[in-house]
């Protein structure tokens, strides 16, 4: 099920999100990402993408 968050509630929800990943990325044996894949999984585990911002654009 997707969740539809509120237009006003985005950049709080991708804080939040980003702060969780980057908790969960301190935490681990292996630190900080280093490489652009390991970076875009831990965006995915977090439910998180980078768009161009052009995309969103209307």
């Amino acid at each position: 099920m997707v969740r539809v968050i509120p237009p006003e509630e985005v950049l709080g929800e991708v804080d939040r999100r980003l702060a969780a990943a980057l908790r969960q990325a301190a935490n681990s044996a292996l630190g900080m990402p280093a490489a652009i894949d390991t970076f875009k999984a831990m965006l995915d585990r977090a439910d998180l993408a980078l768009v161009l911002k052009e995309e969103l654009r209307p």
